[in-house]
C-alpha cells in the first residue's frame, strides 16, 4: 500500500487524500494523526492504532492505495541474510512491487530520500534540487543530526521543514558565489556533490 502526502510549507502539515471522502492529516511527521472520513474527523492516537487504521485503509481502498503487507516477523539479521545487497531501514512497514522501502506513512523511499529530483548542487550545507518541470528546491541541513533533512515531516524529523522553492536567479548567484570561494581558496569545500553535506 502506498499513500501520496503532500507537505504544506508555511504549516507543517502533511496531507493524504485517500478520495473526497477520506482524508489524513498530521502536523508532526506521522506522531498524531487525524482522519476526516465523510465529515467526521477522528483523532488517530499512536502507532498501533495507525497500524490498525492502515489494515482499514487496505480493506476499504485497496482498489486505490494497494494492499498493506507489513513485514512485523523479521529482524535486521534475518532481512540481511536474504537480501544482502539492501540499503537502508529494514522495511516494517512493508515494501513496494518494485523493491522500495515503505515508512510508517506509508511513503516510499524514492519520495523520502529524494529520488524524485535531481541533484544539481550540493555543498556547503546547501542542497540544490531540480524537479522534472525545471523548478529549483532547497533542502535544509539539520545541525541536530548533522546531515540533510529528508524531503517530508517523518517520526524521525517531525518537524522537518521540508524542500524550499527557489528561483533561478537564487540557484545562479548560490553556486557563482560558492565556485568564487572555492577558487579564491584553491581547494573543495567539505560535501562536494554526492557527499553527505
Amino acid at each position: 500500500m502506498i499513500l501520496s502526502w503532500t507537505h504544506n510549507q508555511e504549516t507543517g502539515m502533511l496531507t493524504c487524500e485517500i478520495n473526497e471522502n477520506l482524508k489524513y492529516t498530521t502536523l508532526d511527521g506521522g506522531g498524531n494523526l487525524v482522519k476526516t472520513y465523510n465529515g467526521e474527523t477522528t483523532n488517530i492516537p499512536g502507532d498501533q492504532a495507525w497500524d490498525d487504521e492502515k489494515h482499514w485503509i487496505s480493506d476499504n481502498f485497496s482498489n486505490l492505495v494497494g494492499v498493506y503487507a507489513p513485514k512485523w516477523d523479521i529482524t535486521i539479521e534475518s532481512w540481511t541474510a536474504t537480501n544482502p545487497t539492501w540499503k537502508g531501514a529494514v522495511p516494517l512497514y512493508g515494501i513496494t512491487d518494485d523493491g522500495l522501502y515503505l515508512d510508517k506513512l506509508a511513503r516510499t523511499s524514492y519520495i523520502q530520500e529524494g529520488h524524485d529530483m535531481q541533484t544539481v548542487y550540493k555543498l556547503d550545507y546547501i542542497w540544490i534540487e531540480q524537479d522534472k518541470n525545471g523548478n529549483y528546491w532547497k533542502r535544509e541541513w539539520c545541525e541536530d543530526l548533522d546531515v540533510y533533512y529528508n524531503c517530508q515531516p517523518c517520526c524521525v524529523f517531525p518537524y522537518n521543514p521540508g524542500r524550499t522553492k527557489m528561483d533561478k536567479a537564487e540557484v545562479e548567484s548560490i553556486i557563482s558565489e560558492a565556485d568564487e570561494q572555492h577558487m579564491n581558496i584553491g581547494t573543495s569545500a567539505p560535501g562536494g556533490m554526492g557527499e553527505s553535506r
